[in-house]
């Protein structure tokens, strides 16, 4: 199995980021490499079994269910469905916690997933390593609040 995690400290409320990354279907109003993001089944916002299809500025379509929210602890689960990415078991997963002075928030996202072989595996290691981050500083830059690097890779 393959596993990426990266963590960031915002300088922002954890209440102002979860608002903005439990909105499902508003993924493309701060991630810098989807230019689309359409609530196919489902609702927008919180609805577990929601599904969404991106559009990457690469022109791919990725396909992703949402699994689990839970806006008392602001953490979510999606995985991707019905997409012709060779990988098995994708998991990818969102937690905002406050940092310890509570005007900050450390944000953490990471994915899972078995891969055919280590070949592909590190392929999609890099590209889903990359996109974590390009989404982690377009919501840093979307709430105009300065963002501090944390990386945990696995």
């Amino acid at each position: 199995m393959s596993a990426i995690t990266h963590t960031v400290l915002l300088d922002a409320a954890p209440v102002s980021v979860w608002h903005l990354l439990r909105q499902f279907g508003l993924a493309d109003t701060w991630h810098p490499q989807i230019t689309s993001c359409v609530i196919e089944d489902g609702d927008a916002s919180d609805d577990g079994g929601s599904i969404r299809t991106l559009r990457l500025a690469s022109g791919d379509l990725i396909h992703e269910r949402l699994l689990s929210i839970d806006n008392d602890q602001m953490t979510m689960t999606y995985g991707l469905t019905g997409t012709e990415i060779p990988l098995d078991d994708y998991a990818a997963s969102l937690s905002v916690k406050p940092a310890a002075n509570g005007e900050q928030t450390t944000l953490q996202w990471g994915a899972s997933f078995h891969a055919a072989d280590e070949d592909v595996a590190r392929h999609y290691e890099a590209l889903i390593g990359e996109f974590i981050l390009d989404g982690l500083s377009g919501m840093a830059e979307s709430l105009g609040a300065a963002m501090k690097a944390r990386d945990e890779r696995q």
